[in-house]
């Protein structure tokens, strides 16, 4: 987490406490946030592993405010090695049915994978 505060710092914002940053198995998160709910949430790398996937979507469900609450995903399209990436990421989504998809961003410029 410093480096998020470091960039709020840089463009001149500071986060007054309001970030909250947790790491862990996601089936063991929920215990860590009690049962606050965020505006927004942040994740990175989350989607590796297809096993994890329902997890983090539970855990996504009961803490991202219902209607109003955002999840930014960001992750590479493919994981070598391992299986997982945006295309079963986005199938658990669609199969779950409570988030809707939009892609914000993505690098297509014929050599990353994100």
């Amino acid at each position: 987490y410093p480096c998020v505060e470091k960039n709020a710092r840089h463009h001149g914002k500071q986060t007054n406490g309001a970030a909250t940053y947790i790491s862990g198995d996601w089936s063991g998160c929920r215990d860590l946030l009690g049962k606050q709910c965020y505006d927004l949430v942040l994740a990175a790398e989350t989607i590796y592993e297809p096993k994890s996937i329902p997890s983090l979507l539970d855990l996504l469900s009961s803490c991202v405010k219902p209607k109003t609450g955002v999840v930014l995903v960001a992750a590479k399209v493919y994981y070598f090695g391992v299986g997982g990436g945006v295309a079963p990421f986005e199938q658990a989504v669609k199969e779950q049915g409570l988030f809707d998809l939009d892609h914000v961003f993505r690098v297509d410029d014929g050599a990353s994978n994100m």
